[in-house]
């Protein structure tokens, strides 16, 4: 399942659902969830393209949850063999990108499209991200977005009280952070769509390079 959190602008989901709709999807559902958006233009364009684009699903969130809580309430609602969590602020580039996305799926427990170091923006960040996770060594990286694709398996893996849903930009950063943490803490494999270099064996990304040009780039 293909699950888009999206929020507010109009503009960023017209494109990224007609994108969709001629993409190759490889079998994938289309689910497109609405996080808690106040622009009433958005809530009415999201109300009439249920209707135009009804080959796809849509939802809405009540309160706001950020990207993340978008993704956990798919999970939890829609079950699916594996889901590719994006934001809606992406432009697909690469007419292949999901069938990709499914191939590196068979080999590894998730696939994130980009990572940067692992590190926190502040002490209050700090205590949101590590909150009820087992004290351990962190990971190096973070997965920006987040953006990834990752097998159900994986997430029945990790214990419910480990899901917590941002409630402000900080924490929906953070989340960045915490996804990568709690992958890390059930030894998941991970491989990231996006190489740039390799350092001291740790894969080290940016998403200025070519092959981020390559295959999605952020509108926002």
């Amino acid at each position: 399942m293909i699950v888009i959190a999206s929020h507010d602008r109009v503009d960023l989901l017209k494109n990224l659902l007609n994108q969709l709709s001629v993409l190759d999807l490889n079998g994938h559902d289309v689910l497109i969830v609405d996080t808690n958006s106040t622009n009433e233009e958005y809530r009415i364009f999201f109300d009439e393209s249920k209707i135009k684009y009804s080959h796809f699903k849509f939802d809405r969130k009540d309160y706001p949850c950020w990207d993340t809580g978008a993704y956990i309430h798919a999970y939890k609602n829609y079950p699916a063999e594996r889901y590719i969590f994006l934001q809606d602020s992406i432009e697909i580039t690469n007419p292949k990108l999901f069938l990709m996305w499914d191939a590196f799926l068979n080999v590894y427990d998730v696939v994130p499209f980009i990572n940067f170091k692992y590190w926190y923006e502040d002490n209050e960040q700090r205590i949101f991200v590590e909150k009820d996770l087992p004290v351990n060594e962190k990971p190096n990286d973070a997965i920006f977005g987040p953006i990834f694709g990752v097998n159900k398996s994986i997430l029945d893996k990790i214990p419910n009280e480990w899901f917590i849903e941002p409630k402000n930009k900080m924490e929906g950063c953070g989340m960045e952070r915490r996804w990568s943490y709690m992958f890390h803490l059930i030894n998941a494999s991970k491989h990231y769509i996006e190489y740039e270099n390799i350092s001291k064996g740790h894969t080290i990304y940016s998403s200025k390079s070519n092959i981020h040009k390559i295959f999605l780039h952020r509108l926002d």
